[in-house]
């Protein structure tokens, strides 16, 4: 998306071209929890965390996953989810003109500017009546890879006794 049409406004007007916001550290996560189905456990609840360390921030995000995980898979999940929260915290918001009406969200552009090139991943598309389309995005990452490993459940199988012998009547 080239500099030239950002910043379509009402009766062709240029508005502002790029402004961006960005969260404070101390409304993002230092933990992230991730509950998850342990086949280890005897599929019962297990719960892997990942925290960051470096900031004074004290708010957890706990995420209830209704799928079966490993604890290293779920501990993984629980990682890439805690600094993606953190790379992430940063909002952009522009206006294209109604040519750019087949954009979606999730869709991942370049925005061109004087400054420099950004690549965002789309996260909101408003459509105006005058057919302006207000974009919010997000600085796209190339997918963050995970090295965590999880505790092991430890639970010893459920074995029930038999009470007496049974005869048939």
């Amino acid at each position: 998306i080239p500099a030239a049409v950002l910043g379509a406004g009402q009766g062709g007007k240029p508005g502002e071209l790029l402004s961006q916001t960005r969260e404070m550290d101390s409304q993002l996560p230092c933990r992230v929890r991730v509950q998850h189905l342990d086949p280890d456990r005897e599929y019962n609840i297990g719960e892997q965390y990942a925290e960051r360390l470096n900031t004074t921030s004290v708010n957890e995000t706990t995420i209830d996953l209704a799928v079966v995980l490993s604890s290293g898979s779920a501990a993984k999940v629980a990682e890439v989810l805690l600094y993606l929260y953190w790379l992430e915290r940063r909002d952009f918001s522009f206006t294209l003109p109604p040519s750019y009406r087949y954009l979606e969200p999730s869709d991942i552009v370049t925005v061109q500017t004087a400054d420099a090139d950004y690549v965002f991943r789309l996260t909101r598309l408003h459509y105006q009546s005058d057919g302006v389309i207000e974009c919010t995005a997000k600085l796209h990452h190339p997918v963050y890879a995970s090295l965590a490993t999880g505790a092991a459940g430890g639970t010893a199988p459920v074995v029930i006794p038999p009470v007496g012998m049974t005869s048939l009547a």
